[in-house]
């Protein structure tokens, strides 16, 4: 038995005025919906792991480009304070709870 992509969609799953039928492997057809309360803290839990991915994202390219940016352009201490910006970005990212 496979394990779905869907388990507390699934577990919420509630029948319209015609019931809800189910397939041979237990999935929903149309007949069944969820409750709007749910599907709005799905939506939460959602933007707010996206809106995390974005920030790690744009923190591992702030390190990223002050890795590969060549001593020669930039002071050394401005290299350091960018390091240390993006680095901090990166952990002020990964604390956040989506």
């Amino acid at each position: 038995m496979s394990k779905s992509d869907t388990p507390r969609t699934n577990a919420n799953l509630w029948a319209s005025i015609n019931g809800c039928i189910k397939g041979q492997h237990g999935e929903p057809f149309e007949q069944c919906y969820v409750p709007a309360p749910v599907v709005a803290a799905l939506e939460a839990e959602l933007n707010a792991a996206s809106k995390q991915r974005d920030e790690l994202l744009k923190a591992g390219d702030k390190m990223l480009n002050a890795w590969l940016t060549p001593e020669d352009e930039m002071e050394y201490s401005e290299w350091v304070a960018l390091s240390a910006d993006a680095t901090a970005g990166w952990y002020q990212a990964r604390k956040a709870k989506p």
